[in-house]
C-alpha cells in the first residue's frame, strides 16, 4: 500500500467527502452510506442499512421526469451489464409532491478476495442550469459537434456524440445520421492532411486547437468551417469528451480565394499570369516528385501586324482564341499561362520529349485550322514555339531559357514552326 495512504482511517476520509457514497452487497443492500449521502437521500443510517432496491422508499425519475423502473436503478444496471456507469443523471424525489434532487452518478464493482461489493458516489448538481445550457447550445447558431475522448490514436478519431441543430442545418445530416460516426464522414481526399495531424496532436495532449477544415454536405456540397476544439472536463477533472465549435466561413473563403485567383489569372485568357505561374510552380516542381518534365514557349507569328492592320480588339480576339485552344488540348495537371502580350509559357510535369512535340504539332495544326469571322473581316493566324525538356536535378530558369533558345530557333527560320532544345 502506498505510505501516503495506508494509515489514513478509510470511514473518517468517506465520512468528510463532499460527495455522497454508497456501497452495496451484490444482493442490492446497503452496506454503508456517508453522511453526504444520507443527506442527499434525505433518510436516516437505520433506513439506509440493509434496504434493497426493489424497496418502496425509493422514488427515481430521468432527467425528463419519467419514473425509474428497479431495473434501471444504478445498482442494478451494474449489476446486469457488469460494466462501470459513469456520470448517470439521477432525479431522487423523496416524496410523491417534493421536488426531484438531481445528483449525477458513478459506479463500478470492487472486488476483493472475500467477496464483492457495488460502490456508488454521486454528487448533487443544478439541473435546471444543465438543462437550460443544452438549449442555449442546441439553439446556437454555430455548429456544436461533442465527441468521446476516445479512440484518439484510431485512424478516424473520436466518436460523435452529440450534434445541435445548426450542425444538421449546415451539413444536411440527421442527428441519427452522425451520431456514433467520426468527423470524418465530412471529408474527402481533399482535407488539409497538415491540419488534420495538427487537431490530432492536439487532442492526444489534451490541447485546444483551432483549424480552417473544408468539409461536405451529405449532398456533396463544399463548405469551409473555422473550428475551434477544446477538451471537457467531467467531475474528478479528467478529460471525457471533446467539444467542436463550427462556423461557416465559406462566403469569406470563397470571397478569398476569388481575390487568391484573380491576382493569379489573366483577365482576357483566363490563363494563368506570369504571377501565378511562379506561385505554383513552386508547388509543382519543388513539393511534387517529377521526375522529368518540358517547357513550352509559345509565341503568335506577327502579332503586332495583326494588332496594326486589325486593331487591338481583333488582337485580344486573337489571344482569347489560342488560349482556348491551349486549354482544350493541355491536361489539368499541365500549368498554362500567358506570360505577356503574345507569349505563352506551359509547364507539362512528367511529360517526356516526344509526346511533347506530338502536342505542340495537333495545337499548330489546330491553330492552322482556325479562322476567326468578324462582321468585315476573317482571320488565320500561326503560332512558333521553343520545347525544351528536363529533369528534377535541372533548375527551372534554364529550363525556360532554353526553350526561349528554340522559340527564337523556330522564328528565324520562318515562323510556324516547332523547335527543341536538345
Amino acid at each position: 500500500m502506498n505510505e501516503a495512504i495506508k494509515n489514513i482511517d478509510t470511514e473518517h476520509f468517506l465520512e468528510h467527502l463532499p460527495s455522497g457514497v454508497v456501497i452495496h452487497n451484490m444482493d442490492t443492500s446497503i452496506a454503508y452510506a456517508n453522511t453526504m449521502a444520507l443527506n442527499i437521500l434525505g433518510i436516516t443510517w437505520d433506513q439506509a442499512i440493509g434496504k434493497k432496491a426493489i424497496d418502496e422508499q425509493w422514488h427515481f425519475i430521468d432527467e425528463h421526469g419519467k419514473k425509474l423502473q428497479v431495473e434501471e436503478y444504478p445498482v442494478n444496471q451494474i449489476i446486469n451489464t457488469n460494466k462501470p456507469l459513469t456520470e448517470f443523471i439521477l432525479g431522487i424525489k423523496l416524496n410523491n409532491n417534493a421536488a426531484a434532487k438531481w445528483v449525477v452518478i458513478n459506479a463500478y464493482i470492487e472486488s476483493s478476495k472475500k467477496e464483492k461489493k457495488i460502490v456508488i458516489t454521486f454528487t448533487e448538481i443544478n439541473l435546471a442550469q444543465k438543462l437550460a445550457f443544452k438549449e442555449v447550445v442546441d439553439k446556437a447558431q454555430d455548429a456544436v459537434v461533442i465527441t468521446s475522448a476516445h479512440p484518439i490514436d484510431e485512424p478516424d478519431g473520436p466518436i460523435i456524440e452529440y450534434v445541435n441543430d445548426a450542425f444538421c442545418e449546415i451539413s444536411g445530416y440527421s442527428k441519427d445520421e452522425v451520431i456514433g460516426k467520426t468527423p470524418r464522414i465530412l471529408q474527402r481526399d481533399d482535407v488539409d492532411k497538415e491540419a488534420l495531424k495538427r487537431i490530432k496532436d492536439a487532442l492526444i495532449n489534451k490541447e485546444s486547437v483551432r483549424e480552417t477544415l473544408l468539409n461536405y454536405s451529405k449532398d456533396e456540397k463544399p463548405y469551409w468551417l473555422d473550428v475551434s476544439i477544446f477538451p471537457l472536463h467531467g467531475y474528478g477533472n479528467k478529460i471525457t469528451h471533446f467539444a467542436a465549435i463550427e462556423r461557416d466561413i465559406s462566403q469569406i473563403k470563397y470571397s478569398e480565394m476569388s481575390h487568391i485567383e484573380a491576382s493569379r489569372t489573366d483577365p482576357l485568357t483566363k490563363l494563368l499570369n506570369r504571377r501565378g505561374f511562379d506561385i505554383l510552380i513552386e508547388e509543382v516542381y519543388l513539393k511534387n516528385e517529377v521526375e522529368e518534365y518540358s517547357v513550352i514557349l509559345i509565341d503568335i507569328d506577327y502579332f503586332k501586324k495583326i494588332n496594326d492592320t486589325y486593331g487591338h480588339d481583333i488582337g485580344d480576339k486573337v489571344l482569347i482564341a489560342l488560349s482556348k485552344l491551349i486549354k482544350k488540348l493541355f491536361r489539368k495537371d499541365d500549368l498554362c499561362s500567358r506570360i505577356g502580350g503574345e507569349e505563352f509559357l506551359v509547364f507539362l510535369p512528367n511529360v517526356e520529349l516526344e509526346q511533347t512535340v506530338k502536342i505542340m504539332k495537333r495545337l499548330k495544326e489546330e491553330v492552322e485550322n482556325t479562322t476567326l469571322r468578324f462582321s468585315d473581316c476573317e482571320l488565320n493566324f500561326t503560332i512558333s514555339a521553343g520545347i525544351s525538356c528536363s529533369n528534377k536535378k535541372e533548375k527551372l530558369k534554364e529550363s525556360i531559357k532554353n526553350a526561349d533558345l528554340a522559340l527564337y530557333k523556330a522564328k528565324t527560320a520562318g515562323r510556324n514552326q516547332i523547335q527543341t532544345h536538345i
